[in-house]
């Protein structure tokens, strides 16, 4: 049978947990956890977007949809709930970006190593996406980190980096120091950095809008970027600017 509005996928299970030599790995965690999340696809939807023997990875609530039949395991699938495809060597698009990670900076205040079982550390807000590095939204609650790859929300995406563009409706902006007046707030003084809602900032780096110099946009607590003071604030966020171009 043909299906009309689904992928029908294989998720094999089993070879999820095996090792390179054959050895099967104890499953630990969270019910979604312990199935993959990707699969072979098998049929495919009329005039559908992705082709048969393509990877298809998939969000963790999805899993609960998987089911066994004839002793092997598979999902059906609406293309709206497919993240990215492999194909191959390739990496296709599906409603998330395919990225790499960039391993972060190693501290080197110390020449001693007191840990050797210690993970790999990556960056949390920079990744490689076709070649190119970009930044993500800070706080940005739909990344999806799944075996060697990452999985991007293209409206988070905030920064190009390698062609030194903002992206989307984004205004990179570093954020002026308020100095260290206090006011009062229900009898506690704070400082005025902490109480105010409209920040001081000035544009960091080019924007599809040309603003330039100072401006004033109101705050945020998912403005912060980690990168040298700077923020990443939406257009529609920015109540003046004194200079553009």
């Amino acid at each position: 049978m043909i299906p009309v509005k689904h992928y029908h996928i294989e998720v094999d299970v089993d070879s999820f947990y095996k090792t390179d030599g054959g050895l099967y790995l104890d499953r630990i965690g969270e019910q979604h956890d312990l199935v993959p999340k990707h699969g072979k696809i098998l049929k495919t939807p009329i005039a559908a977007k992705f082709k048969e023997g393509d990877l298809a990875y998939f969000m963790h609530f999805e899993a609960k949809r998987i089911y066994k039949k004839d002793g092997k395991n598979y999902i059906d699938l609406p293309e709206s709930s497919i993240i990215a495809i492999q194909r191959g060597d390739e990496w296709l698009r599906g409603v998330m970006i395919p990225a790499d990670k960039i391993p972060a900076k190693k501290k080197t205040d110390s020449l001693i190593i007191t840990d050797l079982s210690q993970k790999e550390e990556y960056e949390t807000h920079k990744f490689i996406v076709d070649g190119e590095v970009v930044w993500t939204y800070t706080n940005s609650p739909y990344q999806f980190d799944y075996i060697d790859k990452v999985f991007l929300r293209p409206n988070f995406i905030v920064y190009n980096e390698s062609k030194g563009v903002s992206m989307d409706n984004f205004v990179i902006l570093e954020v002026l120091d308020e100095g260290e007046e206090y006011s009062a707030v229900n009898g506690i003084y704070r400082t005025k950095r902490e109480v105010t809602q409209r920040g001081r900032a000035r544009v960091a780096r080019p924007n599809k809008y040309g603003l330039e110099g100072e401006v004033v946009f109101l705050k945020s607590t998912n403005n912060k970027l980690p990168f040298d003071n700077l923020a990443a604030v939406r257009f529609q966020y920015i109540l003046g600017c004194y200079e553009k171009s």
